[in-house]
């Protein structure tokens, strides 16, 4: 997710009667916008005598693309269920945006093979999303070049992937370990290739990063997911 300036405009956010997320300690609340002054926010909570006084806290506001979090601190806590919140303004924001594909980290041997070469050669894949990979090789591969990926991942062996060569670091030292690093981005995958990409990151994504799925989606669409057949 990317940072953005802080230049958003807070009118189309603060507006009473509005639903958006206060996250505190780490964990989201959902709240309604009761009142908006000059210097300060009103908003729903349904906890007892917490948060403190002091204590910084950030709305949230969610959508498709991301969220934009308005961060605040509390100058009244709630001293019974459903007393609300009253938060100072701070017209501090930032805009995240999230990825258009979710990576997971790998450690699995490819086969690459780059368009027009006489035979393909092995490569480590660091990383895998949707959207491409990363790997690491001994090869030098010249960039935007055409490449064809033969890999086997878990319920799903001998999965062939097409794609172009984006960005390259490439080590000149001699070493033990392939210091040659490409980032390839994926295209005219099949929807069964697509499928079988989705279904193991989805349950990568399950194991490794429950609390942000926790966070970016809603509750039953979490467990719609987890439902799925893999």
């Amino acid at each position: 997710m990317k940072a953005f300036a802080q230049s958003f405009d807070t009118l189309t956010l603060l507006q009473k009667g509005r639903r958006c997320f206060v996250r505190l300690m780490g964990r989201l609340h959902q709240v309604e916008i009761l009142g908006v002054e000059d210097k300060t926010i009103w908003v729903s909570f349904h906890g007892k005598n917490y948060p403190v006084e002091g204590i910084g806290v950030d709305l949230e506001f969610h959508r498709d693309t991301g969220y934009v979090s308005y961060h605040t601190r509390v100058l009244r806590g709630a001293s019974h269920p459903g007393d609300g919140l009253l938060l100072e303004r701070s017209e501090s924001i930032e805009e995240r945006h999230h990825r258009q594909s979710w990576r997971v980290s790998t450690d699995m041997v490819v086969a690459v093979h780059v368009e027009g070469a006489p035979r393909a050669f092995s490569a480590r894949m660091v990383n895998l999303s949707t959207g491409g990979m990363a790997i690491q090789t001994y090869a030098r591969l010249p960039l935007h070049s055409a490449v064809a990926i033969q890999a086997d991942l878990p319920n799903q062996p001998g999965l062939h992937l097409q794609g172009r060569v984006v960005h390259g670091k490439e080590g000149t030292a001699l070493t033990r370990n392939p210091n040659q690093q490409y980032g390839i981005k994926f295209s005219g995958l099949s929807k069964e290739t697509a499928r079988a990409l989705t279904y193991y990151l989805w349950g990568r994504i399950r194991e490794s990063k429950p609390e942000a799925l926790k966070a970016l989606y809603p509750r039953s669409k979490v467990r719609r997911l987890k439902d799925r057949p893999s």
